[in-house]
């Protein structure tokens, strides 16, 4: 859990994070775990999905983020 909290206090202190926060990158979005906090541009997973819609967001956003992490282990 620390290394997810180190993650996201290194977002929120990033130039990346006040372009967004300013809405310099219009309607763009980025998929983060549950680690960080849910932002207008920041889609984090359900906690605890309740409804049919919830659990199936969860399951894109997971499948969607599976994608990413992948590509990340191919560019170590």
């Amino acid at each position: 859990m620390m290394l997810k909290y180190l993650d996201s206090a290194i977002y929120q202190n990033s130039y990346i994070y006040r372009k967004f926060e300013r809405g310099e990158y219009g309607d763009s979005h980025l998929l983060g775990d549950s680690g960080y906090p849910l932002k207008p541009h920041l889609l984090t997973p359900y906690f605890n999905p309740t409804t049919s819609g919830e659990r199936k967001y969860n399951e894109a956003h997971i499948r969607t983020r599976n994608v990413v992490e992948r590509q990340y282990g191919v560019l170590k």
